[in-house]
């Protein structure tokens, strides 16, 4: 069904562990390769290592240390940065804070997430 995606990467930050190990463990059996962080600041850091192999990054967008956004903004800082970014989150679409930070991300879902929908969310900004 996923066949295509089996070669694609995806860097997955989420700050619940439960939520993080539950989905991860998931995306690991559609995708070649998932890199898991569990905050902004991670994510930065696994995107520097891996930055070539990254087909889409899924980012929760309230964390500690460093927000989903935050991370987003240092990440579309660099002219260069070109990999789809969706962001994930509790918030509602009328939320100020997130309104003001949609155009960082190529696409919003809103928690609870099936999987399915996670996925094939996924495949859409990858293959466009």
């Amino acid at each position: 069904m996923y066949e295509n995606l089996k070669n694609k990467t995806v860097l997955y930050i989420e700050d619940d562990q439960f939520i993080r190990e539950q989905t991860s463990s998931l995306l690991n059996v559609v995708f070649g390769n998932v890199h898991i962080a569990e905050n902004g600041q991670e994510g930065l850091s696994l995107f520097s290592e891996h930055s070539n192999s990254i087909d889409a990054i899924v980012t929760d967008i309230n964390m500690p240390i460093l927000t989903g956004i935050q991370m987003c903004k240092k990440l579309r800082s660099s002219s260069e940065f070109n990999t789809p970014i969706i962001g994930v989150s509790a918030y509602s679409d009328d939320d100020n804070m997130l309104n003001e930070s949609k155009s960082l991300f190529t696409m919003y879902l809103r928690k609870p997430i099936e999987i399915k929908d996670l996925i094939d969310s996924i495949e859409e900004v990858i293959t466009g």
